[in-house]
Formats: C-alpha cells, structure tokens, sequence
C-alpha cells in the first residue's frame, strides 16, 4: 500500500499527499528545508521527506487541527502559532488519535505496517511557538502571516521567489468555518 505521493510542481517545491488524501508541502532552499503541515501521521512523515530534505528542517504548522498536525510527533521540533497552542494540543490528543484510527480503519487506510500503539503512545512535548514572521532558507524566503478565521490562529506563507502561497485551510475549496475556534464571516473575509 502506497502511504504518501510526492510530485514537485515547482522547482525545490514538493506537494505530498499522505493515503488520507491530506496535503502538506515540503519546501527545500539552498541550505535548509521547511515542512508545512504534516498530516494526519498515520505513517512516517519524516522517513517519507528524508530523501529531500536539505540542512536544518523547520516544521511549522498553518494551524492546529488534527489533520494538520498528528504527524508531528515524528520530529524534534514543531512551530504553531501561539494562538492555536491549545487548539494543536487537543487536536493530537490520544482521544482523537483514537477516533483518527477507527475513522482511518473505515476507510481501509490502515496496512500491517501501521502500529496502533506507536500512534497513541506517540509524545507531541515537542510543539513550540512561531517566534519568527520569516524564515530564510537560503535562496527562498518563507513569510509567514497570521489570517484569522478558519481557526485563530491559521496562518499563511508566502514564498516571493516561487510567487507561491501555501494557504493551509485558509484557503481552499472545503474552507470550514462552523466550528467552535473559527471566527465569524467577517473576520474571514477581513484576513483574505
């Protein structure tokens, strides 16, 4: 069973989709790398990224929902916005990993190779926030702005060199605003 695809529609920007059909994008400068997003984690992110990977890797998340952020605990260090800090915490809780398990067994997503106990025993002390509104590497800069409404704290990154925006859920064809931490229409619109 295939876990990720991978296809590079621009130089150094790699789209990776996990078997979920969850997106997150890896974005290789000349001396370090960016991972935006890591899905739901139900396989490996960070061996499926590896080959690409260039430097110091810097994982930040647009937002802190479940299928943005479960993958973190396979890596050291992972920035969010202060403002979803909580949102990310019990998004990725073991609760909803559990719930992420049976939604992902319904759906025939699960192979013998995924671990049920790695899954939930998995430690996500790693979340840290985004101090910083760029990050510079080498090459291509990635700017990072807050754009409150899908959640609080959902930000976007724009990197000028590639003209290219990562909008997260932000901004996309299933842009949900109906749940508890999304902020009104009009914020909404006000962050576009």
């Amino acid at each position: 069973m295939e876990h990720f695809s991978i296809s590079n529609p621009l130089p150094d920007i790699y789209h990776i989709e996990d078997i979920s059909k969850v997106c997150f994008t890896l974005v290789v400068g000349e001396r370090d790398t960016l991972l935006w997003d890591t899905g739901l984690g139900l396989y490996d992110v960070a061996y499926c990224i590896a080959p690409y990977i260039r430097g110091k890797l810097h994982v930040v998340l647009s937002h802190g929902h479940y299928d943005h952020a479960c993958g973190a605990h396979y890596f050291e260090s992972v920035l969010v916005h202060p403002d979803d800090m909580d949102l990310c915490r019990h998004s990725i809780s073991v609760s909803n990993r559990k719930t992420i398990i049976q939604n992902a067994q319904k759906r025939g997503y699960l192979d013998e190779s995924f671990s049920t106990d790695r899954y939930l025993d998995a430690v996500h002390s790693h979340l840290q926030p985004i101090n910083n509104d760029s990050i510079d590497l080498g090459g291509l800069d990635v700017q990072f702005t807050q754009t409150v409404g899908h959640t609080i704290g959902s930000m976007v990154a724009y990197i000028p060199q590639r003209q290219l925006l990562l909008t997260g859920d932000m901004w996309n064809p299933y842009t949900w605003l109906f749940f508890p931490e999304s902020q009104p229409l009009c914020v909404y619109v006000q962050s576009m």
